[in-house]
């Protein structure tokens, strides 16, 4: 009989499967529409990531099917047999159940008179229910719940995302063409804060001389993408070699991939919450928040 619920055991196989296979887990995992952090819980079995049971042993399945790994299927048990109608049966008799009754059923509905009243008093309940639903000041303000759903489920809603791309490099000046723009990183400047969106001056082609580089040692994967998982709320920016900008806004939990042509301009407001992976390597980031740092590339 399949079990119903993911087991360590079934951790185990897929862990072992995939190594067998030779398969990253980062990899493996983006291939499958998952979190690092969801499959090593479905390898290990610590965590809780997923929404619900269901959902894990779900994903589970269909990662060890990847790997060429079904169960059994169940064997289905025989029905019930139905009953032997054959054999006539006794009529009941109206005066065993009248005798049967207790006196005090005879007057346990309510006169008619009071049954308009009563239901009006439920319908005023129901609407007053459903107006304190609606308020959103009664609205649970813990969407934990919420969000480690989305992010476990493979139709989670992407990260909001705004790319621009351009032919012409852009000069400082760009950053103060238009009127309202704060120039973040402008000598005597004040920097945007956190409650402001970040803008796209953030990340201008002028700061990739002044800014802190990473070059990956012992590179596993191409330098074409950057990988990016979010601990906490946070916003970013990155600039590839041929301008193409990507603003990020990732929620607690949730991942995104950067494609374009390296070095790549990345900018942060809060390093400390994110994980970021290039060529298959972590990058350690030793300055602070709301700086700026360019990875360079190398062959594999």
């Amino acid at each position: 009989m399949n079990p119903t619920t993911w087991r360590p055991e079934d951790g185990q196989l897929l862990q072992r499967l995939r190594t067998q296979a030779g398969i990253d887990e980062l990899v493996f995992a983006r291939n499958n529409t998952l979190s690092l952090i969801q499959l090593r819980e479905l390898e290990s079995g610590e965590g809780q990531s997923f929404y619900n049971a269901q959902i894990k042993r779900n994903a589970g399945l269909k990662l060890l099917k990847k790997l060429g790994f079904e169960f059994p299927q169940q064997a289905s048990v025989p029905p019930d047999p139905l009953p032997d109608t054959s054999a006539p049966r006794a009529a009941p008799d109206p005066f065993a159940v009248a005798s049967s009754a207790s006196p005090a059923t005879a007057f346990s509905k309510p006169p008619p008179k009071y049954i308009g009243l009563w239901v009006g008093a439920f319908l005023i309940l129901g609407a007053s229910a459903w107006l304190l639903s609606q308020d959103p000041r009664s609205a649970p303000t813990d969407n934990r719940h919420l969000e480690r759903a989305q992010s476990s489920s493979p139709q989670a809603t992407p990260p909001a995302v705004a790319e621009v791309a351009s032919d012409t490099p852009r000069s400082p000046s760009s950053a103060s063409a238009a009127p309202g723009q704060n120039a973040a990183l402008a000598p005597g400047m004040a920097r945007p804060t956190v409650a402001e969106p970040l803008k796209a001056v953030a990340c201008e082609d002028q700061h990739r001389n002044i800014s802190a580089s990473h070059t990956p040692n012992n590179p596993l994967k191409p330098g074409n993408y950057i990988y990016i998982e979010a601990q906490t709320d946070s916003e970013l920016c990155v600039l590839d070699s041929q301008n193409k900008l990507s603003i990020l806004s990732l929620k607690a939990g949730m991942t995104h991939t950067v494609n374009g042509l390296a070095p790549f301009l990345v900018h942060a407001r809060d390093w400390q919450g994110l994980k970021v992976f290039f060529q298959g390597r972590p990058v350690r980031v030793e300055q602070g928040n709301d700086a700026h740092l360019v990875l360079n590339s190398l062959p594999i």
